[in-house]
């Protein structure tokens, strides 16, 4: 799997069936299907640099922090 741009984070969901990438650069979080490896959601988070992901521990939701004040779900 290729991703577009320098990691920042990964987090796997916690069934295990998908992975969430956040980058260094701000730009769309990644979520991949890790079966297919295929890109199934790219999450707009606005100018938010080096982000940080983490899963519910349910996997509905997605948390995404940056190197601003904010916390997105």
């Amino acid at each position: 799997m290729r991703v577009p741009a320098a990691v920042q984070s990964m987090a796997f969901d916690p069934g295990d069936r998908r992975l969430a990438v956040g980058y260094l650069p701000a730009r769309p979080v990644s979520v991949y299907d890790l079966r297919s490896g295929d890109s199934v959601a790219e999450l707009p988070v606005g100018a938010m640099p080096k982000q940080t992901v983490v899963w519910h521990p349910g996997g509905e939701r997605l948390a995404v922090g940056g190197s601003d004040a904010r916390i997105q779900l």
